[in-house]
């Protein structure tokens, strides 16, 4: 380019504007065949300038800010409660830019997907716990199944939805599929309300957390989740929502 004579400069410049509107046009009628016919006329400068997010509130693109602070590149992610490879996923938007790691849901389905769509991951359905033990779970057809509290009773309407299960702790279900001691760039934890156990079930010692983001369901939650994250040496930065975000020195 800088070899380039002022009137070809001129001219590259004439051929890029050519360009743009119609790889802009292209782009908005790509995401309305995308989004069921839903229009979108975005120009070359608001696609220059846009930032993708999958996660349900914008949690990915809040990381970033923390990704950048700690100099992170091609990280490693342990993903407790996956749920789906795209949709409300926290750990994609990193996936694209080189990370990997492990995808954990109790949902065979959902880990098939992830097979599909992130093969060089590690992906492994279980239930996540704080002990090993045998659980029941609510199982009505719904894209969420959930581990029933201690001492949590049930409607007899919802009795036939009971399945047994058993609970294994994020470090056995990482040790027994080959994940040796190392440091995890990024957790994520969403195990609708079982959330702090499955935090207790891993030994920070062995896998210390660089980063941190889990969801708190209620205001009890939310302060014994930062209770003890704190008593581990995770400091909280913020709340998004339901979901609190913490960095730890490891």
């Amino acid at each position: 380019m800088n070899s380039m004579s002022q009137p070809e400069r001129n001219r590259l410049m004439n051929w890029k504007r050519l360009l743009y509107r119609p790889l802009a046009s292209l782009f908005n009628r790509l995401l309305s065949l995308l989004h069921k016919g839903e229009p979108f006329h975005f120009s070359r400068e608001d696609i220059r300038w846009m930032n993708f997010s999958f996660s349900q509130l914008g949690e990915d693109l809040a990381l970033q800010i923390y990704v950048r602070s700690l100099h992170l590149q091609r990280g490693f992610y342990v993903d407790a409660g996956a749920y789906h490879p795209q949709h409300f996923s926290n750990t994609l938007l990193l996936h694209t830019q080189g990370w990997s790691g492990v995808n954990i849901d109790i949902s065979p389905e959902k880990i098939a997907l992830f097979q599909e769509h992130r093969p060089h991951d590690l992906n492994v359905q279980a239930w996540l716990s704080d002990k090993e033990e045998e659980v029941q779970y609510l199982s009505r057809n719904t894209p969420i199944d959930r581990i029933l509290t201690p001492g949590e009773t049930v409607d007899d309407a919802d009795r036939p939805y009971l399945k047994p299960a058993r609970t294994a702790t994020l470090t056995q279900v990482l040790e027994r599929h080959g994940v040796a001691p190392r440091p995890i760039d990024y957790l994520n934890i969403d195990c609708e309300g079982h959330d702090l156990a499955v935090l207790q079930g891993l030994d920070l010692t062995r896998y210390p957390v660089r980063m941190l983001t889990i969801e708190a369901l209620d205001a009890a939650a939310e302060s014994q989740i930062i209770a003890y994250a704190q008593t581990h040496g995770f400091e909280f930065k913020q709340k998004l929502f339901l979901t609190l975000f913490f960095i730890r020195s490891v």
